[in-house]
């Protein structure tokens, strides 16, 4: 979720739709120099959960096997039907007997030591360099789990590689059907290229993690005036500003008006988690339109969609995602 906050939905989930419908995009997110294998088991069961969240769990498992790979490997996601006759789990952490829906990321990568383990899903918690990781991604899925009565296990070894399992109860079939897990996922985009300015850096990485996946150009600026140099020094089109409404030295409408006057073909979509937001609704329109926080990855990318609907193409290519301003103007070409 891009918030603290969560606003779930759920439903009755197919989580083999969920995985096949942002393989596209979890294959951007990886390197050419790593395998991936999705392994689903037919006639999966179904589970009780928002589709947003499960996609959450998935993309941020994915992103830290990926970074668990730096010279390369594989990377599996596996699904299976399981059932657990006994309690199973720690003390004080055990989860009831039954059917579950087990998830499983594995990796052939760096692995973990056992203290490493032991603290791997606290938040804030990471063992990437400083500017490199947030610790906040394997926190985020211990919460989204543990919010739909699911478990999470990890096994790592040192020079091995580590393997992440998620499991979330089944429901039965009789009360919720197959015909209900009916998931739209994730949009696929061509060329499309996107200005995000967001002053809150763990959120702009996110964004820009999720837009590359999504196969557009991500240019970043975390703050204004970085946005504005941006917007001077290219001279390409800027399809969308996808800015906060709150930002330092000057609002998202200021940045928004200053940016359209340097590529008037710029649409602009707002992002804002206050309720006395400062976007009216006169100001909204087809080229102009406001998310409110919380929003999961599917969210943003099908509201983007419909905003820029005239780029959608069979090809796609993975966008660069520049993370500071140097980056930003080498893709201006200043």
């Amino acid at each position: 979720m891009f918030s603290r906050q969560q606003i779930i939905q759920p439903v009755a989930l197919d989580i083999n739709q969920i995985v096949s419908n942002t393989g596209k995009m979890l294959r951007r997110l990886i390197k050419e120099n790593i395998g991936l294998d999705v392994i689903l088991e037919p006639n999966l069961d179904l589970v009780s959960a928002d589709p947003g969240q499960i996609e959450q769990v998935i993309l941020n498992l994915v992103v830290n096997a990926r970074d668990a790979l730096p010279k390369g490997g594989k990377l599996t996601i596996q699904t299976r039907n399981v059932r657990m006759e006994n309690d199973f789990g720690q003390a004080g952490a055990s989860t009831l007997p039954g059917r579950f829906v087990l998830l499983e990321v594995t990796d052939t990568g760096t692995g973990m030591d056992e203290e490493t383990q032991t603290h791997i899903f606290e938040p804030f918690f990471t063992t990437k360099a400083v500017g490199k990781g947030t610790g906040l991604g394997l926190a985020t899925v211990y919460g989204i789990v543990k919010q739909n009565n699911g478990r999470i296990e990890v096994k790592s070894m040192v020079g091995r590689g580590s393997s992440f399992k998620v499991y979330l109860p089944a429901v039965k079939h009789a009360v919720l059907t197959r015909t209900s897990a009916k998931y739209t996922g994730s949009p696929n985009f061509s060329e499309e290229t996107i200005l995000v300015a967001e002053d809150a850096k763990p959120l702009r990485d996110l964004i820009c993690e999720v837009l590359s996946g999504y196969g557009c150009t991500v240019l970043t600026a975390c703050n204004v005036e970085e946005a504005l140099q941006i917007g001077r020094g290219r001279k390409d089109t800027i399809d969308l500003l996808l800015t906060d409404v709150v930002m330092p030295g000057m609002d998202g409408t200021a940045l928004a008006n200053e940016i359209r006057s340097l590529h008037p073909e710029t649409k602009v979509l707002y992002m804002t988690g206050h309720s006395g937001t400062f976007i009216r609704a006169d100001m909204l329109n087809q080229d102009v339109s406001l998310i409110r926080k919380p929003f999961t990855p599917g969210e943003l990318g099908r509201k983007i969609r419909k905003m820029l609907p005239g780029k959608l193409g069979e090809s796609s290519r993975a966008g660069a995602c520049p993370k500071e301003n140097a980056a930003a103007q080498r893709e201006s070409g200043a």
